[in-house]
């Protein structure tokens, strides 16, 4: 990596953000540097000429900067930047690690029975392709990081908004699911009110099954975002570190 510390020290002094927003704009700001430096050397330029070079064509005005603070102070982006910052002490990573394996060990007994996803019915499989989707992503970005040992920072962190996203996806699916079903016995009991208890013991049966299929996929999917956020996070520290 080319050294442009000297530009971005004042910069990460110039940045009005917590941590570990800050460093993730800094790193973003240059691998943005280092690209423009390889496109100006491959273009013929000398080392120095390429250098000077990178750091006019990116934008680092007070208005490109109060653009990047507003969209790493989201909403959506702080939540994220909490959770990843959770569980620092040996014992909070302990009990994550039981909470996970006790929820690995229950889904996949749910699998392998098939009983709730049965009594769920076909209106759980919104949520199930959720859910496949998200561990799928999470699979293929464990493979990437771990495995592959791909430790590009932009490549490692591409993907993982979208795993949590997928996790909330589930609940919300399944909650949605759940009312709509509410609806149709609702109707059902309009028709015939004899029937009424049954109607209503059915939707509750199948909503319970539902909403605790939705509930520990999303979970699942959760805890495979947070380990890959942990091992990015840790990836983005000691990037930062050769930056100061």
């Amino acid at each position: 990596m080319t050294d442009f510390a000297e530009v971005l020290r004042p910069l990460r002094a110039r940045l009005p953000l917590p941590q570990p927003a800050r460093t993730r704009v800094v790193l973003e700001i240059a691998a943005d540097l280092e690209d423009m430096y390889r496109h100006y050397r491959a273009s013929g330029l000398s080392d120095e000429e390429a250098r000077v070079k990178a750091v006019e064509a990116c934008d680092l005005s007070d208005e490109a900067l109060a653009e990047l603070v507003r969209v790493h102070t989201s909403l959506f982006r702080k939540f994220l930047d909490r959770l990843s910052a959770q569980a620092q002490s040996r014992w909070e990573r302990g009990l994550l690690l039981i909470v996970a394996g006790t929820l690995t060990f229950v889904s996949l007994e749910v699998v392998v029975r098939g009983e709730l996803v049965a009594v769920a019915g076909t209106q759980v499989w919104p949520s199930l392709i959720c859910g496949l989707a998200g561990l799928t992503l999470g699979l293929a970005k464990f493979y990437q990081i771990y495995i592959k040992q791909d430790h590009e920072l932009r490549r490692a962190r591409r993907g993982l908004d979208a795993i949590m996203i997928l996790a909330g996806a589930q609940v919300f699916l399944g909650f949605l699911v759940a009312w709509f079903g509410l609806y149709l016995a609702a109707r059902q009991i309009t028709g015939d009110v004899e029937y009424a208890i049954v109607y209503l013991f059915n939707w509750l049966l199948s909503s319970a099954a539902l909403l605790s299929v939705s509930l520990m996929g999303a979970l699942l999917t959760a805890m495979v975002w947070y380990a890959l956020a942990r091992r990015v996070a840790g990836i983005a520290e000691a990037e930062a570190a050769l930056l100061s």
